[in-house]
């Protein structure tokens, strides 16, 4: 009988420019590969992440720091996996931007990828009574290879 084993591996996911990003209501970001100054896209398939080896996705976490910058009210986030351009999983419906630290995960994944993947993070910003004005985007895929 084979013996399978497996691995895991992480892609990493950056948005935010060196002064912060000051994300408007209603709208969707797109963010993926480090985009050095860039604080993501409203244009999906901008910053994609390339899958470097088969496997499933089994979880995924978003982090939104807020720094400085005006807190926003409380309205709520939300954040997506989306894979070839086509939604693949949610990763949090209740994502807020009211702290420091903001997290979105989804441990609970099994989203199959094969090489050459394109995959990124949407983020769909609520109608805010207050935006925020100094936002980073940071996140990691956590992938498990070997099948």
């Amino acid at each position: 009988m084979p013996v399978f084993r497996s691995r895991r591996y992480a892609m990493l996911v950056d948005g935010g420019p060196a002064a912060g990003h000051a994300p408007a209501d209603s709208t969707r970001y797109y963010i993926g590969r480090t985009q050095g100054l860039s604080p993501g896209s409203t244009t999906p398939n901008s910053f994609e992440t390339v899958v470097p080896e088969e496997g499933v996705i089994r979880s995924v976490r978003l982090d939104l720091l807020m720094v400085a910058g005006t807190t926003p009210s409380t309205n709520v986030s939300s954040c997506a996996l989306i894979v070839n351009a086509l939604p693949a999983a949610t990763v949090s419906n209740v994502l807020t931007m009211s702290s420091v630290l903001n997290t979105a995960y989804n441990d609970n994944m099994a989203v199959p990828v094969k090489f050459g993947d394109r995959v990124e993070l949407r983020i769909q910003t609520p109608t805010w009574s207050t935006n925020p004005t100094v936002v980073f985007y940071r996140g990691t895929i956590i992938v498990e290879a070997g099948f």
